[in-house]
């Protein structure tokens, strides 16, 4: 974890793609202009980033797979 990033889990998912874009910019900027050092710091925060809004991401799935249970568990065949 960036030392720089701070509690993630206590923004918002507005707040969290607010920051995302905003690393962004900041990261389009440090390449245009050469700064290697800063880019890295920013990827490094954007990894962050992405790991929270990763992991909410699955904590959502597990959370909707718990209360649909097996209720589409014989609908849905893949072979």
């Amino acid at each position: 974890m960036h030392p720089l990033v701070g509690k993630l889990e206590e923004l918002t998912e507005e707040q969290l793609i607010v920051n995302m874009g905003k690393l962004t910019q900041r990261l389009t900027f440090a390449i245009r202009h050469g700064d290697g050092y800063l880019a890295n710091q920013v990827r490094m925060m954007l990894d962050n980033y992405n790991s929270e809004q990763q992991r909410r991401y699955m904590e959502a799935e597990k959370e909707m797979q718990e209360q649909m249970g097996d209720k589409y568990k014989d609908k849905i065949k893949i072979e």
